[in-house]
């Protein structure tokens, strides 16, 4: 679904070659990239993907996140994971052997490779020279230590970062994205947001720099809108009047506008069957249905349409996070007869898009097209549903990650307050803020702390 095409957003696409052009001549270069949710960001950003591909230029992609936007650096998590090659979180010793190897052949940087779980969930021991660091000296030697790790991959050859949901980024992954854009050659910074009341001090120094483009993407067009649509439902051309209905009702936001094409399919209104769209039955049936007024709206009829069991596992999924892994939604799952059909489930919600695989055999796991579609499973749960869901992923990190829970702190703390176990998520905080810390991610800590005393209070 990802290779479909781009709709309505040649400006941009030739914007973002220029400066893949760029960067292949060793010019440093920023994109940001901002807009409401659904008008097509992330979209935008894997055709960037794309093209950065088709000129053989290597991507690392990190992504902030609405639960542990407080989490020192999580926003990169992502990127180092892929520098050195980390198919998943589960075998961190294993893995962090490999990356003590890797680093073998600079004995700086393997000196500093402790620090290295600032970011990534795995316990490197620490040595002599990390073991005296802490504060503002441990911060620096961080980003310092995070920013030569960045070089020495750009000094290989040219690399495309990218940043998704910046507006949940941390100010620790704030502050190394400046360091990176100021310090790393060739390497083209790439961060995609929704609009901010307040910008961090780091975006306005970005958004000021010669080689910034910034992208503020708006609605499509009316005639965008329609060629969206019957490149969304596979068909040569939907009738005047559904594209008339679907443009006044998403104003040209491409995420509503496929929603509601997808609620007139499934509600057996338009038929799809053969690449022609039929409108079953006439205009004024059209006129009559009861169109939600809001993306919400529309996702909830969908997420009704759905069997019993389809609609359990997309709340499961939605409690457990944006991106979930499948052993997550098995073991959590709390019907267990029906945990068998879990993958079928998966397969037929992957097919309505609602949900897309994002990583593969063995550790699969699956991403909500849409953090939207999330919410929207998420809020159709009774709040005792919900805490004793959120209580089972909070037991599940616990029994899988035994050996060190410390990369997830922020997260749990989040289920534990959520299954209303105050004292837990306090523990969880005040582990959380000591780790930000020692790690002189001291904004962070603050925001730990007041958390912690607010909930204690």
């Amino acid at each position: 679904p990802n290779q479909r095409p781009l709709v309505g957003r040649a400006k941009e696409q030739a914007i973002i070659h220029e400066r893949l052009e760029a960067l292949r001549q060793g010019e440093n270069g920023v994109i940001l990239i901002e807009g409401a949710a659904g008008i097509g960001k992330t979209r935008l950003v894997l055709d960037l993907i794309r093209q950065a591909k088709s000129l053989d230029i290597e991507v690392l992609s990190g992504d902030g996140d609405a639960v542990d936007r407080a989490t020192p650096y999580h926003g990169w998590r992502g990127v180092f994971a892929q520098m050195f090659k980390m198919e998943s979180f589960t075998q961190t010793r294993s893995q962090g052997m490999k990356i003590m190897a890797r680093l073998a052949r600079d004995p700086d940087l393997l000196a500093m490779s402790p620090l290295l779980s600032a970011v990534l969930p795995m316990d490197l021991p620490e040595n002599e020279a990390t073991l005296l660091m802490s504060g503002q000296s441990r911060a620096d030697n961080t980003r310092d230590f995070l920013v030569r790790l960045l070089r020495f991959a750009a000094d290989e050859s040219p690399k495309v970062i990218v940043l998704e949901n910046g507006h949940w980024l941390d100010s620790a992954s704030w502050a190394l994205a400046a360091a990176v854009h100021e310090l790393v050659s060739p390497m083209l910074l790439v961060i995609a947001m929704r609009p901010l009341t307040e910008l961090p001090v780091e975006v306005r120094q970005l958004i000021e720099g010669e080689n910034t483009r910034y992208l503020n993407l708006g609605g499509l067009s009316a005639m965008d809108t329609t060629t969206l649509i019957n490149q969304r439902l596979s068909v040569s051309q939907v009738p005047e009047a559904v594209a008339q209905l679907i443009q006044e009702k998403s104003d040209g936001n491409p995420f509503f506008a496929e929603q509601l094409a997808y609620t007139l399919r499934d509600s057996g209104l338009l038929d799809t069957a053969g690449g022609h769209a039929v409108l079953k039955g006439g205009v004024e049936d059209l006129r009559r249905l009861d169109v939600p007024d809001t993306v919400q709206g529309v996702i909830t009829s969908r997420i009704d349409r759905l069997p019993p069991a389809q609609q359990l596992t997309l709340k499961v999924a939605s409690v457990i996070g944006t991106t979930f892994p499948v052993r997550a939604v098995f073991d959590v799952y709390p019907i267990a007869s029906d945990r068998g059909k879990l993958s079928d489930h998966l397969a037929e919600l992957v097919r309505l898009e609602l949900i897309e695989q994002t990583t593969p055999e063995p550790d699969i796991s699956y991403s909500f097209k849409h953090t939207t579609t999330q919410d929207v499973a998420y809020n159709l749960m009774l709040q005792t549903q919900r805490r004793d869901l959120h209580e089972a992923v909070a037991r599940w990190y616990e029994r899988n990650f035994v050996y060190d829970l410390s990369p997830f702190y922020g997260m749990l703390s989040h289920h534990w307050e959520s299954a209303g176990d105050i004292d837990r998520a306090v523990d969880y905080l005040s582990r959380a803020g000591e780790q930000a810390l020692r790690g002189g991610a001291n904004s962070e800590a603050a925001n730990f702390f007041i958390k912690a005393i607010e909930l204690d209070g």
